[in-house]
């Protein structure tokens, strides 16, 4: 029986494509991981969600605790429909400041998102999409309108060294979600570097978990 909550959920999903994570709004269907960015996009369309790129910029050394990004190249030639200007990820400020000035460069085809990208509590939140509404319509509106508003992340370092600490469990359970992937033959890899790949090692946990 459906209950009635305080909150609108969007269905959605990261995808890690061989071109960086791209986020999937309002797409009810599982998507294969390490299709490249178009096709993954393409997807995304063809259940009538909306594409992001996700935390685009974000440092190559990044890549190794599993924040894939694509490149500018990717960014220009991929029919994305709102880029990731807000991450709350730890030292991601000047990745935040590169998006946006690319965001304001191609305004007029992509809409500016934030999104905490939340591993620990104290995240949720930092980061946010502004929009004129309060339902989940409203939200879909104002990205396809352009008048959304990417917001935050502050700075805290009681908050970065959280996270900082939190990295190894964050790293632990990527590892594990790969290699489910990898028994179940939905195998993704990153192009941008091969820590990305299912790396052998005994047998993973098959519990839930809560990384993005």
């Amino acid at each position: 029986k459906a209950r009635s909550y305080a909150v609108e959920v969007v269905i959605g999903q990261e995808v890690e494509s061989t071109e960086g994570h791209i986020l999937g709004l309002w797409t009810p269907e599982m998507i294969t991981p390490g299709m490249d960015a178009a096709r993954t996009v393409a997807e995304i369309h063809r259940q009538g969600g909306i594409a992001v790129a996700a935390h685009p910029y974000a440092p190559h050394w990044w890549h190794r605790h599993g924040l894939c990004r694509g490149d500018t190249a990717v960014y220009d030639c991929v029919e994305y429909d709102a880029v990731e200007v807000a991450n709350s990820t730890p030292l991601l400020f000047f990745a935040n400041f590169r998006a946006r000035a690319y965001w304001r460069a191609n305004s007029v085809r992509l809409a500016a998102l934030g999104g905490s990208d939340a591993h620990i509590p104290s995240v949720i939140g930092t980061s946010r999409t502004i929009f004129p509404g309060s339902s989940a319509q409203d939200l879909r509106a104002a990205i396809e309108a352009r008048t959304v508003r990417g917001s935050g992340p502050t700075f805290n370092p009681f908050r970065t060294m959280s996270y900082a600490r939190k990295v190894p469990t964050i790293r632990q359970r990527d590892r594990e979600r790969k290699l489910r992937e990898a028994e179940r033959s939905i195998t993704a890899s990153c192009d941008a570097c091969g820590s990305c790949a299912p790396q052998p090692g005994p047998a993973a946990s098959t519990g839930p978990t809560t990384d993005a």
